[in-house]
């Protein structure tokens, strides 16, 4: 398993405040289900107010479309696959 030096969306937040993010495996799949996108939505939220790039920002919102679709249906995922 090759080292973890790469800064992922994961890493930049804060373990204590974004528990859900700071579990996305950035070598291996993270899959999340409807029942988690409330608090992983609210997570965004909170990750877009640290300081961004405009690209960063468009990459956070289109996880969040994704993220508001896989909440409303019961047989949608949203998974992260890793390097």
């Amino acid at each position: 398993m090759p080292p973890r030096s790469r800064k992922s969306t994961a890493q930049a937040s804060s373990k204590k405040d974004h528990s859900l993010l700071s579990g996305i495996d950035p070598y291996g799949d993270t899959v999340f289900n409807r029942l988690q996108m409330d608090d992983f939505l609210i997570e965004l939220d909170e990750l877009k107010k640290q300081q961004m790039t405009s690209k960063q920002i468009l990459h956070i919102e289109g996880i969040k479309e994704l993220a508001a679709k896989c909440r409303g249906d019961v047989h949608l995922y949203l998974k992260f696959v890793g390097d």
